[in-house]
């Protein structure tokens, strides 16, 4: 396979990573301003310290959460990403250190994000011929719907949110599941556009309902979705698209941004997984300057549900897993990252995602009772079959004798983790211990005792109503 084609192309690559903020007990605390307080009271004071993370970064930005921080890389080269994504993570993990802090570059929280809040992790890769400013129109399309086309397997490789509430929900990706922003797109297309509408939901941000551009014959410009919407699973970016924040940027902040992938908590998954999608990108400028045609794949969004619920175990419209075909899509981009000098790392290249590698395990002697939880039924009645410490609501340890106890159920969840330099590297076990509220005190609940009664909150609310009635005469 001839691969000259790509001789005269540069590759820029940008990368956005959002990270918790999480305390010495591996949990959400609502701290990730305290982190970036610390880092610019440093740069403040060091002007080299400052010029060198101004080179690698263009900033931090905020996240609705204030558990979430975000770094933003430059559009770097591919010889300069993964030095830039050490340092950007060693430096916020250093400065959470410092503050009693760990930061975890977690997609979802295993028990806390319920499902929100949720990060993701964002590459952006531009492309262009020496001596353009930006690739043809054409070219860019084409282009961003054959990395379209490989979405399903994409996803399934980078899917790492497993858990949810503290279980396995059988879903790989509960991020993309419940993602209340992060929406499915279609193919992009080129369309013809004489004015710029803009939609009566977005208008909040801008001041205008039509704005009226260079006054041309035609207007050519790629649609990824009416609305012009960049809150999107996969897009091009920039003025040549109709995304409304993109409308007046300069020409060179033309690109595609991926923004499907879950977190990787190892930088080398992270670093295979810009390559898998630089690759793809490659592989089709090779094919555009081929003339062959592209066809769009029949069923996407059935395959992409597919493997957002199983992952790479998922099966293709071939009859194969999304596995399989991972291999043999590593194997034909591998001739193009050779070229430059770049090769997998990880596992990755062989269809096996991160979370295979690092799975979390559970330790809960009730599941019977976590499931009550997760469904709703808060409300207990549990004959306890021993004699049992409690502690009462002050804080007094007293004995309660065998029998039947009737309260709030609730999951007190506790886990071992391994964390580097204020950097969280792995989630190793969770616990979860029940305990019941009751008006004796707190009651730990064992697996031997017995559930006589589980009720939804309004349902037991219900009871205390109906029987208040018929204690007062009423029918």
């Amino acid at each position: 396979m001839s691969i000259k084609l790509l001789d005269h192309y540069e590759f820029y690559i940008g990368i956005e990573e959002e990270a918790f903020t999480l305390n010495d007990e591996g949990f959400l605390t609502p701290h990730a301003y305290r982190v970036a307080e610390s880092l610019l009271k440093k740069l403040r004071d060091d002007k080299d310290f400052l010029m060198d993370i101004r080179r690698r970064l263009m900033g931090l930005q905020w996240e609705p959460s204030p558990t979430q921080i975000e770094y933003v890389t430059r559009p770097l080269p591919l010889s300069e990403l993964l030095e830039t994504i050490r340092f950007s993570r060693e430096i916020l993990g250093q400065n959470a250190e410092e503050n009693g802090l760990i930061l975890g570059y977690l997609s979802m929280h295993p028990i806390q994000s319920t499902p929100l809040p949720i990060n993701g992790t964002h590459i952006n890769i531009s492309f262009k011929e020496e001596g353009m400013q930006t690739p043809p129109l054409n070219m860019l399309n084409y282009v961003a719907n054959h990395l379209r086309n490989h979405l399903p397997e994409l996803i399934a490789i980078t899917a790492n949110t497993p858990m949810m509430n503290g279980v396995y929900t059988g879903y790989a990706s509960n991020r993309l599941m419940y993602s209340k922003v992060l929406k499915e797109t279609p193919y992009s297309q080129i369309v013809v556009r004489p004015v710029r509408v803009i939609p009566p939901a977005v208008r909040s941000r801008f001041r205008y309902g039509v704005v009226f551009e260079k006054i041309r014959r035609y207007i050519r410009r790629i649609e990824v979705n009416p609305e012009g919407d960049r809150l999107v699973d996969l897009a091009i970016r920039g003025p040549v698209t109709n995304i409304l924040e993109d409308m007046f940027k300069d020409p060179e902040t033309t690109r595609i941004e991926a923004r499907f992938i879950d977190n990787q908590l190892d930088i080398d998954y992270l670093h295979d997984t810009v390559l898998l999608i630089l690759g793809i990108i490659m592989d089709g400028i090779v094919r555009y300057r081929r003339n062959r045609k592209l066809k769009p794949r029949r069923n996407l969004s059935r395959l992409r549900w597919e493997a957002v619920t199983n992952g790479v175990n998922g099966i293709a419209e071939d009859g194969r897993t999304f596995r399989e075909r991972l291999e043999e899509v590593a194997g034909i981009v591998e001739k193009y990252l050779g070229q430059v000098g770049y090769k997998f790392r990880t596992s990755l290249r062989h269809g096996i995602p991160e979370q295979s590698k690092k799975r979390i395990r559970v330790i809960d002697e009730n599941p019977e009772l976590t499931e009550y939880k997760l469904t709703g039924h808060h409300w207990l009645k549990v004959r306890v079959v021993d004699n049992r410490y409690v502690y009462t609501i002050d804080g007094r340890r007293k004995r309660i004798e065998p029998g039947d106890y009737h309260g709030i159920h609730v999951i007190q969840y506790s886990m071992e983790y391994r964390a580097e330099k204020g950097l969280l590297k792995e989630i190793r076990t969770i616990y979860a211990d029940h305990i019941l509220y009751t008006k004796e005190g707190y009651i730990s609940l064992c697996k031997e005792d017995r559930i006589l009664e589980a009720r939804k909150p309004l349902e037991r609310f219900s009871t205390l109503i109906s029987n208040y009635l018929m204690n007062k005469g009423y029918s």
